[in-house]
């Protein structure tokens, strides 16, 4: 249970009066090391200078940033004045930036300059920019209302923080919105310290640890800051993910923990022989989508006992379900098919699984995940409508389709929306992914329904080969014929397989579904 008392701010001024002199941020956007006191010092001037450009209580502030010290700086100035922040995910294009920008009613944007020209085909007119590094350039177009970053920091310190309490708002994070208009999932104080809490004592993170954020800030990774500090631990920037550059980071600053999608894992296996020093690492905490069994049993051969993967999604952040260490390690003693869980309730969720009459459904069965808990959603931003429809009473509805064991596992089957329906059959994708992903040269795979006359709908591969493969695409797929037909019923059996060179993938490494299916599904009425 949370003190009323405590807000994120609060949390931040308390470990910076604990642990004044430990490391709090290094990496991009800092000059050496950030102390947790030197921290505290430049959030409560950047509150004022925000609070200065007009910024409230109750107010939304946009950023729009790569993994930057801003980024985590602009954060806690804004959870000191009340306010929110939105994250926008930097791969998105300037109409869909508009897009959420509008509907956040942002008052402010904070940029990095590198998205000047970005930020200048923009047409939402928050009331100000302010722009961090490279000189903080300012285009001349953008007027009076932009504001380089360091001025801000220029400003007389707030000296009171806002009287924030749990229930006060503090992030709307917005789903990917590949199809339809994206959602702004709101977060409170409340819903924010009990995710940060409740990683911390998932990861099992410690006084002076090293998070590593190679993932983006704006995704999973973005939630450990919180959890890290709680510990006073060092938050590590780095411009995203690449194998060199990680395995580098974890050498030279004895990186504790990483969050990484699979396919970061995948890439870093498929580049990676050996030869470093990578002891330090305690968790490779992976989330955002399931691995490959085979795949992650190859990674915990290379890395060690390390591995630590949760179920979670943005209405209930993280953590619904955990699969830690002692699990994984019973997994490479026998019991392989542990790999494919995504592991048990962790302590602040409550999770039910039930047909869609609402009705909870026994072991073994398949059942619509719904949840509650502390850390979940108070619903959408500006959407009363999908709110209502989200909740059942207390209980989130997430849209996946899972199994539970006889011990309390969880197995996530599948995106209920995702299920492929082929002559009046149904197909969960994933099983299909874990058998095609099994074959050596394969690194990664999506299997998708494409319209078929007869069939309604027809499973189909789409293979990503390893980079060091030594084998043709026209063997390689039917090698993956072979295995699918000896692994699995027939319905399941893909109908093709296509080998491509890489799978389409969101900036947080997610592969992207929604892009493969709609070369397939253009111009059809309906879609199964």
């Amino acid at each position: 249970m949370l003190a009323d008392s405590m807000n994120l701010e609060r949390m931040l001024e308390r470990t910076a009066r604990h642990h004044p002199d430990a490391v709090a941020l290094s990496g991009r956007g800092v000059d050496g090391d950030r102390s947790y006191e030197a921290l505290a010092d430049r959030v409560r001037r950047l509150a004022g200078g925000f609070a200065q450009l007009g910024v409230e209580r109750g107010d939304r502030v946009a950023l729009l940033t790569r993994n930057h010290a801003a980024f985590v700086e602009t954060s806690f100035a804004l959870y000191r004045l009340g306010a929110s922040k939105v994250p926008l995910n930097s791969m998105l294009t300037p109409r869909e930036h508009d897009m959420l920008v509008d509907d956040a009613d942002a008052k402010l944007l904070v940029t990095e300059a590198s998205f000047a020209d970005h930020c200048e085909q923009m047409e939402a007119s928050p009331r100000a920019t302010v722009v961090v590094g490279d000189g903080e350039r300012i285009p001349e177009t953008w007027g009076e209302n932009a504001h380089a970053y360091d001025s801000l920091l220029d400003a007389d310190p707030t000296d009171r923080p806002a009287d924030v309490s749990l229930d006060d708002p503090c992030a709307v994070m917005y789903t990917s919105g590949t199809t339809g208009r994206p959602k702004g999932v709101q977060h409170t104080h409340g819903t924010w310290l009990s995710t940060a809490l409740a990683l911390g004592d998932a990861l099992d993170q410690a006084e002076g640890e090293v998070t590593l954020h190679a993932a983006p800030l704006t995704h999973g990774s973005g939630f450990l800051v919180e959890s890290t500090v709680l510990s006073a631990g060092t938050n590590h920037l780095e411009d995203g993910f690449a194998p060199d550059r990680f395995l580098d980071a974890v050498e030279s600053r004895g990186v504790n923990t990483v969050f990484v999608a699979p396919t970061m894992v995948y890439k870093l296996l498929d580049n990676y022989d050996g030869g470093r020093d990578t002891s330090s690492l305690k968790n490779v905490y992976y989330a955002g989508s399931p691995m490959s069994a085979a795949r992650l049993a190859e990674g915990m051969e290379r890395f060690g006992d390390v591995f630590v993967q949760s179920y979670g999604q943005m209405e209930c952040p993280m953590l619904i379900t955990l699969l830690d260490h002692e699990d994984h390690r019973r997994a490479l003693d026998g019991e392989s098919d542990r790999l494919a869980s995504a592991g048990r309730e962790v302590d602040i969720a409550h999770v039910r699984l039930v047909d869609d009459g609402g009705q909870e459904v026994p072991p073994g069965e398949p059942g619509e995940v719904v949840v509650t808990g502390p850390h979940v959603t108070p619903g959408y931003l500006n959407l009363a409508e999908k709110t209502a429809e989200a909740f059942s009473d207390e209980w989130l509805h997430t849209g996946d389709i899972g199994r539970r064991d006889d011990e309390g596992y969880l197995y996530i089957m599948d995106r209920k929306k995702d299920m492929i329906i082929t002559g009046g059959m149904n197909v969960v994708p994933r099983e299909v992914e874990e058998v095609v992903i099994g074959h050596d040269a394969v690194s990664n795979a999506a299997v998708i329904g494409v319209p078929d006359d007869y069939w309604g709908e027809k499973v189909s591969a789409i293979v990503e080969p390893r980079p060091d493969a030594e084998i043709d695409a026209e063997t390689l797929a039917a090698e993956v014929e072979t295995r699918c037909a000896e692994s699995l019923a027939a319905y399941k059996k893909p109908k093709t397989v296509e080998i491509v060179d890489e799978l389409p993938r969101s900036s947080y490494g997610k592969v992207l579904k929604t892009e493969l299916r709609e070369e397939y599904w253009e111009g059809e009425e309906r879609r199964i």
